[in-house]
């Protein structure tokens, strides 16, 4: 038994004393150091005289019961994740559409090239902010696939500011395209999103400067 379950065991060996009845849920340490879940049941035997002289029942291993119950329990968080982002994500892209409206209105009425620059410049946020709502709608299920031919090479070329805004300055990204590379269909926003979680994982990993490369090359595999 793991020691931080010695309150348990105390407190289930207290009710057995006094009902008589012995239950305890609990971990347990296998000779291959692994842990294990165990369900220990009994009755509690008496002497003449009162005093607990033995303790007799049947210990089951139910390690696989807490795995499927913890994977339950951590799908059924993941889905309010996903309801509660798929709700903010939803009106975030509804103000993102205005300000899109706004910002096209304000170009047509203006011929100041500087201001015609910050207005491309607000844009290109807006619609960045705009993929990111799709990436979030798509995490809570609330959004379908929209699988396209797309060149690998161009979405990864493309996604250089994203990738350096979201992993700073002290990674440096370098990407290895091969020059005739096949075209693919896939849901851009879809992959842009693994790519992303790559670099980060990357990151997480070197806490000092590092490199991230971003090979394409064409692969095919016959079963």
């Amino acid at each position: 038994m793991l020691p931080e379950d010695q309150h348990a065991f105390e407190a289930a060996f207290g009710q057995a004393l006094s009902t008589g009845r012995f239950h305890l849920e609990t971990r347990v340490l296998t000779g291959e150091e692994e842990v294990r879940w165990v369900v220990a049941e009994g009755r509690l035997y008496r002497d003449e005289q009162g005093d607990p002289v033995r303790l007799v029942g049947t210990i089951r291993d139910v390690t696989e019961r807490r795995l499927i119950e913890e994977s339950l329990r951590q799908t059924q968080k993941l889905e309010v994740i996903g309801q509660l982002t798929g709700g903010v994500a939803h009106d975030f892209n509804n103000l993102l559409t205005a300000v899109l409206g706004n910002i096209e209105l304000a170009s047509l009425r203006t011929g100041d090239q500087s201001l015609l620059a910050t207005l491309r410049s607000a844009s290109t946020a807006a619609e960045r902010g705009a993929k990111l709502t799709g990436q979030l709608l798509a995490f809570a299920r609330k959004q379908q696939l929209a699988p396209r031919v797309v060149s690998l090479n161009e979405l990864v070329s493309s996604m250089g500011d994203l990738l350096l805004q979201t992993i700073g300055v002290t990674i440096r990204i370098e990407t290895v395209l091969e020059k005739d590379l096949w075209p693919v269909l896939i849901d851009p926003t879809q992959l842009e999103l693994v790519i992303l979680n790559l670099a980060i994982n990357r990151k997480k990993r070197r806490r000092t400067t590092a490199v991230i490369r971003h090979p394409s090359e064409n692969s095919l595999e016959l079963g």
